[in-house]
């Protein structure tokens, strides 16, 4: 069984379409559906109170993670899909979500693909020659069928867009969701890293597509500034993928050795990794808490490039990256 929880903020229309997705993506011995109301809108929890299909909490009092946490208890599917209201996977991209789960790790954090991430993981984003590809309902039922042939996933450092799936007992052994933070797209980040922190991936599965409704949410600066504080690193700064060197590099070259300086927590080091799986990726970084983390993903090294002594290293890479970082040098 997968347990589906909808988290609505909203209004009397959001908590409609909400009710009337559950209905038509949703029904079925196979699901079990939860509904998480965090908004002021007293009219539209009254509406949903109406409809005795789903589990509804209440938590405009709590909070959005407590609510989360205490769905996450109240669950009994062995996969959980957690995702705001406004984010609609119909039924064969559920499906496919959960096959990709399966396929890589039940306890892997599995991500969908959108029109436009909130966030900088690019491999969240539809290919440019997909997109607009539906004008409705149907529409995008027929979209979401057809990119569902597709299996490959690819690895994500840190994820904005609050809609995932997961093994329930996974997200129970990480201690559920964080409590010190109050907005979603950081309740997302601090989940993402806690993952990769566990050893336990985030990977954007290929064949699955989440529309989104809407495209903005609160920034919170006091969310922002709790990741730092617990992380030692900064969003967006820290996870910035450089393509631009990424299409100038020889990607899927055999053998492909690449060294990054000032590699922070490595998005650009995954990013060669997600088209070339076999490549050796190394980095330097100064900050041994962003370095760390980019350890998922390469052999990294924290220390200052100015005083690298590392004869190991001599002539064993294709190409070496240095990107924003000569202006933060004593001596370039």
């Amino acid at each position: 069984m997968l347990t589906i929880v909808l988290v609505l903020t909203g209004d009397v229309q959001e908590a409609r379409m909400a009710e009337a997705y559950l209905r038509e993506n949703c029904l079925g011995g196979g699901y079990e559906r939860i509904l998480v109301y965090c908004g002021e809108d007293a009219a539209a929890l009254a509406y949903l109170e109406q409809d005795a299909s789903f589990v509804l909490l209440d938590g405009r009092e709590a909070g959005i993670a407590v609510s989360c946490n205490a769905a996450l208890q109240h669950a009994h599917g062995r996969e959980i899909l957690f995702a705001a209201a406004s984010y609609i996977l119909v039924r064969t991209a559920l499906r496919a979500m959960k096959r990709a789960a399966d396929a890589v790790d039940g306890a892997a954090l599995v991500v969908p693909l959108l029109q436009s991430p909130l966030g900088l993981a690019k491999v969240q984003e539809l290919p440019a020659d997909q997109r607009l590809r539906y004008q409705d309902a149907e529409g995008l039922r027929r979209f979401s069928e057809a990119l569902s042939a597709k299996r490959d996933v690819s690895f994500v450092d840190a994820s904005l867009d609050f809609c995932f799936l997961t093994q329930r007992r996974a997200l129970l052994e990480i201690g559920g969701f964080s409590e010190e933070f109050h907005t979603m797209p950081f309740l997302m980040l601090d989940l993402c890293l806690r993952f990769w922190q566990m050893d336990r991936p985030c990977v954007a599965a290929q064949g699955v597509f989440a529309h989104r409704n809407y495209g903005r949410f609160p920034y919170d600066k006091q969310d922002d500034e709790r990741i730092v504080c617990k992380y030692g690193v900064k969003y967006p700064y820290s996870f910035i993928p450089r393509m631009e060197f990424v299409d100038r590099v020889e990607v899927e070259r055999h053998g492909l050795a690449v060294l990054e300086v000032g590699c922070a927590c490595g998005a650009t080091l995954l990013a060669i990794r997600n088209r070339n799986p076999e490549a050796r990726l190394y980095g330097i970084e100064v900050n041994e808490k962003a370095a760390a983390f980019a350890r998922r993903f390469a052999v990294v090294e924290a220390l200052d490039v100015e005083k690298l002594h590392k004869p190991a290293w001599h002539e064993k890479f294709d190409c070496i990256l240095l990107g924003d970082v000569i202006e933060h040098l004593r001596e370039p």
